[in-house]
């Protein structure tokens, strides 16, 4: 009983090394490439990285500030920092459609009265000026 057993151990590793001898001089004589794929841009597929260029006049000088098309319509920030005079610098469909999206931004604070009475300066400078100004008129 033993030596069967350990005839059919023996057997089985020869086949198992066998196997595996097998599978590395497969693996050797047909080596495999990746295909070339094309590196794909996430970032431009969501973001608009346009340069653009507006112009902000500080203490009576002008400044050139260089910025996006996504910051023009999405940055909050920036949309603080602009006054009237400094939309007019944007290029139009640009213009429009940041303004168009300050507009989305801000409707329930334009349409409410009453929020405005409330607010203290600090709360106005939280505000972009166009939204100040269309509030006021």
């Amino acid at each position: 009983m033993p030596r069967r057993l350990l005839t059919s151990l023996a057997i089985g590793a020869a086949f198992c090394g066998a196997l595996a001898g097998g599978y590395l001089w497969f693996r050797h004589s047909l080596p495999t490439s990746l295909p070339a794929v094309a590196a794909i841009d996430l970032l431009g597929l969501f973001v608009d990285s346009s340069p653009v260029t507006v112009v902000f006049t500080v203490a009576g000088d002008r400044m050139d500030w260089q910025t996006t098309a996504d910051d023009i319509r999405l940055n909050v920030t920036l949309w603080r920092r602009m006054r009237l005079a400094h939309w007019n610098t944007v290029p139009e469909p640009l213009r429009a459609q940041g303004l168009d999206n300050m507009l989305a931004r801000y409707r329930d604070l334009l349409m409410n009265p009453r929020i405005w009475d409330k607010m203290i300066p600090a709360d106005c400078d939280l505000v972009p000026q166009p939204m100040r100004t269309l509030a006021s008129r």
